[in-house]
C-alpha cells in the first residue's frame, strides 16, 4: 500500500474542528498494524506541515513503528521530539492516570492533554491527537469504559480546534459494539483514508485530515 501526502492519496483538505467548525473525531479500522502505522503517520504529517503539533497515545510498539513511518518520509523525530512537536505517551499508562474506578474522568482527560500539549500549535492552538485508549479497553472488556471515553473524546473535540483519530482492529469487534463504536465517531475510516463501509457514522466522500 503507497502513501503520500498529495491529493491523489489523502486529500489535503483539512477538516478543522471545534470553534466555528465541523468536529473531527474519526476512528480507523484497520486489519494489519503495518496499515495502521502508515495511516496514522500520514496524518501526523498533514498537521506538521501546516504548523501544528501531534500527541500520541499508544502502545510502545505502535508507537515505535510510527515513528518509523515518518522517518519514511523524512521527518527527524529527534528534532519534533527535542522541539515538543511531537509528545508520545503510553496509552495503558494515560488511562492508569485518568480513570477513576476503571472508567475514563472527563476534567482528568482535559487536564492531561492541557499539561502535555506540544509546544508547536497551529492557529488557534489546534492540536493533532492519535489515541488507541480505546482499543486497549475493548480488549480488556471494558466496553461501558470504551464508550464513555468515546463521549468524552467527542465533547473534547466539538469544543476545542482538536483533530482525533482513533485506532481499532477491525476483527476485534462485532455486532452491536461496533456499531456503537462507529456510531460514537464522525467518520469511520480505513487506513487508506477512505470511508469505511461501516455503519453508524457518516463518511462524507474521501475524508480531508
Amino acid at each position: 500500500m503507497t502513501l503520500n501526502l498529495q491529493p491523489s492519496g489523502i486529500v489535503q483538505n483539512a477538516c478543522h474542528s471545534g470553534r466555528g467548525g465541523s468536529p473531527f473525531h474519526a476512528v480507523c479500522l484497520y486489519q494489519e498494524g503495518d496499515q495502521l502505522n502508515a495511516a496514522v503517520a500520514v496524518y501526523l504529517a498533514q498537521g506538521f506541515i501546516r504548523n501544528v503539533g501531534a500527541l500520541v497515545i499508544a502502545t510502545a510498539d505502535h508507537s515505535e513503528h510510527i515513528c518509523a513511518a515518518l522517518r519514511g518520509m523524512s521527518f527527524s523525530i529527534e528534532r519534533l521530539r527535542a522541539g515538543r512537536e511531537l509528545v508520545f505517551l503510553d496509552a495503558d499508562t494515560v488511562l492508569q492516570h485518568i480513570s477513576v474506578n476503571d472508567v475514563p474522568d472527563p476534567l482528568k482527560l482535559r487536564a492531561l492533554i492541557g499539561q502535555t500539549t506540544p509546544l508547536r500549535c497551529g492557529p488557534e492552538s489546534e492540536l493533532r491527537i492519535y489515541s488507541e485508549m480505546t482499543e486497549r479497553m475493548h480488549e480488556r472488556g471494558h466496553e461501558f469504559a470504551a464508550r464513555r471515553l468515546e463521549q468524552t473524546w467527542g465533547d473534547c473535540v466539538a469544543d476545542q480546534p482538536w483533530h482525533l483519530l482513533c485506532g481499532q482492529h477491525d476483527s476485534r469487534l462485532a455486532g452491536r459494539p461496533r456499531r456503537r463504536l462507529c456510531a460514537q465517531h464522525t467518520h469511520v475510516i480505513g487506513p487508506n483514508g477512505l470511508p469505511h463501509p461501516a455503519t453508524g457514522a457518516r463518511s462524507i466522500g474521501r475524508v480531508g485530515w
